[in-house]
């Protein structure tokens, strides 16, 4: 078995709305986990909840479409949501510092709606409900395998046995490897038995990479390696003359350049911690990073912010 952990992208600022989607999918299912505790005898009161919210294709006949929204927010037990919750927060945070916290908010909800539809088409005019965040989850990983694919790696527990090992695997191979699965599980599971969603996950993955390949020219922030090796986000901002825009986490800083000098020059030791900066600290030629792992800020040399 295979689960992501995270990448390998050093970030700097909190993850803001994979910790809203991961609370707001706990808070429903201890609602599912509190309406079975409360009708120990029987199962319908939970089976009810489950068919009003969920995504049941035959309601979208009936114009009912609120399933739609809600079914990703629903779950059928404590190793689904685990599992999706583990996936989602391996690849959210890196895609919020990039796209921006509410627009990657709204394209979650949208991959989710648009894999909710993917699965209804497919089975048109059944009764059986949908739930499940996997196929929002899915469109994060697409989004995820066009913008970073070539650069990040995924940081996966592999279990052999009753071990674990982390693993980086390239996030291109990951997320190719992922999809492949589902469109193969999907052709061999043509009657629909497997109870997985699959053509959901395929439509998420979809819709994600299809989001990332219009929207990806317009990002103003992008991965490069610093003078450690390291992955860290930089900003794509256009540059007025004498400017410098470095992005730290999901905030952005303005230098204005010493026009006494180029900038080529580091200073001897960290402005901040007093750490020595080799050559190696420079990520571009007007700026360099803090090789102190306490420290890490970014130094601008020639440079006075305001």
């Amino acid at each position: 078995m295979l689960l992501p952990v995270g990448d390998n992208v050093d970030r700097r600022s909190l993850p803001v709305v994979p910790a809203v989607l991961v609370f707001a999918n706990l808070l429903v299912f201890v609602i599912q986990v509190r309406i079975f505790l409360d009708n120990p005898m029987t199962i319908q009161p939970t089976m009810d909840f489950i068919e009003k919210w969920g995504l049941v294709p035959a309601d979208l006949q009936q114009g009912r479409y609120v399933g739609l929204f809600t079914h990703m927010f629903l779950h059928g037990g404590i190793s689904h949501i685990l599992g999706n919750m583990l996936v989602l927060w391996a690849f959210a945070w890196t895609l919020e510092i990039g796209l921006g916290g509410a627009t990657l908010l709204v394209f979650y909800l949208i991959w989710g709606v648009i894999a909710g539809g993917a699965h209804a088409l497919t089975e048109w005019g059944g009764d059986m409900p949908l739930v499940g965040a996997s196929g929002a989850i899915a469109g994060l990983m697409g989004a995820y395998f066009v913008l970073y694919g070539a650069d990040a790696k995924i940081k996966t527990v592999f279990f052999l046995g009753f071990k674990a090992f982390v693993i980086n695997i390239p996030a291109a191979l990951y997320c190719i490897a992922w999809f492949w699965l589902q469109v193969w599980s999907a052709s061999n599971d043509t009657a629909g038995t497997g109870g997985v969603a699959w053509y959901a996950h395929i439509g998420g993955f979809a819709a994600g990479a299809l989001t990332a390949l219009l929207v990806g020219s317009n990002l103003q922030t992008c991965l490069v390696r610093d003078g450690t090796g390291e992955l860290v986000f930089k900003s794509t901002l256009e540059q007025d003359e004498g400017e410098v825009v470095i992005v730290e986490g999901d905030k952005y800083k303005i230098a204005e350049h010493d026009t006494a000098g180029d900038g080529s020059t580091l200073p001897e030791d960290c402005p901040h911690c007093g750490t020595a900066l080799p050559e190696e600290a420079r990520i571009t030629p007007g700026v360099a990073r803090c090789l102190n792992e306490i420290c890490g800020r970014f130094v601008y040399p020639g440079a006075s912010f305001r």
